[in-house]
């Protein structure tokens, strides 16, 4: 087995120029936080369904494994408000096109109407 050591002198506390820090619990973080940081970091900023699902199954297979009960349900219950804040965004954005191609059509049956008066206009000369 390999074991990783810095230098002689830096080291993060224990022996001096082992590179072994404090145990576990003492003022050290608990070995999986940085993970679970990334985790709630990420659901801030992922909005598109397919990468939300691919986040949410990720982060609630690192719970089920790494965490605890409490860690699983509080990971269950951020995963949710993210699922339904990305399913309002996207029921806004497809009414919001449904919108904006209706416009469109009405814009197009308008342009048709003028240019078929044009050329009835064109005729008559």
């Amino acid at each position: 087995r390999m074991e990783r050591r810095s230098p002689p002198g830096i080291g993060g506390g224990g022996t001096p120029g082992t590179g072994a820090g404090p145990p576990p619990g003492i003022g050290a973080p608990a070995p999986f936080d940085r993970c679970r940081k990334v985790f709630r970091r990420a659901v801030g900023v992922v909005h598109t369904p397919e990468h939300a699902s691919a986040l949410h199954s990720s982060w609630l297979d690192f719970e089920a494994r790494e965490g605890s009960v409490a860690s699983l349900r509080a990971a269950e219950a951020r995963v949710e408000a993210h699922r339904a804040q990305i399913f309002r965004r996207f029921q806004k954005d497809q009414e919001a096109a449904a919108g904006r191609a209706a416009r469109g059509e009405e814009r197009a049956a308008r342009e048709e109407e003028r240019q078929a008066a044009a050329e009835a206009e064109r005729q008559k000369k």
